[in-house]
């Protein structure tokens, strides 16, 4: 007969060591409301917990322009347009987000946020985040995608996963 598999114990936060003292929460704020607002929740309860502060940080890469950006027709004009209508609406959503947790954050964790614009896959532009806001440890959403999604759209969870210096905590949706 095997020996029974022993019980996890969750570790305190003395025995977790230097990392989580500070989580960048890489928020994708173009996500269903109701998924982001369970990541920003949890990583607001895991900050607590561990009396961590936290960047709450989304990361938008330049879009792919349909035509030749060097061509300044009414087409490429409107893209642009677009683009930095899209760009202040994520901006604003993110700051709703920060004021939320403000608002909902009764043991005094330090929030702070990043709207990073940056070249490059949204994974690498997180890890990158990570390290230059100080984090040690990454917080992320995974939206599960499974199949055909999952080939066309990638993992970017599990991109930075595979890819981080750090520990990254990966969160699933809440599946009621």
């Amino acid at each position: 007969m095997k020996d029974p598999i022993p019980a996890v114990v969750a570790p305190s936060p003395a025995q977790l060591g230097p990392w989580a003292q500070h989580l960048l929460v890489a928020v994708d704020v173009r996500a269903d409301a109701e998924l982001r607002e369970a990541l920003t929740y949890r990583a607001l309860s895991l900050a607590a917990r561990l009396g961590a502060s936290f960047t709450l940080c989304y990361v938008s890469t330049p879009p792919t322009a349909p035509i030749a950006p060097n061509l300044q027709t009414a087409s490429y004009v409107a893209f642009q347009a677009m683009d930095a209508q899209s760009r202040a609406s994520d901006r604003e959503t993110l700051d709703a987000l920060v004021r939320q947790c403000k608002a909902a954050n009764l043991e005094g964790v330090a929030v702070t946020s990043a709207f990073e614009e940056r070249d490059g896959s949204v994974a690498e532009s997180i890890i990158a985040a990570a390290k230059d806001h100080g984090a040690d440890t990454i917080v992320m959403a995974s939206h599960c995608r499974r199949g055909l999604a999952h080939a066309f759209l990638g993992s970017v969870a599990e991109k930075v996963v595979n890819h981080a210096s750090m520990p990254v905590l990966v969160i699933p949706p809440a599946h009621g």
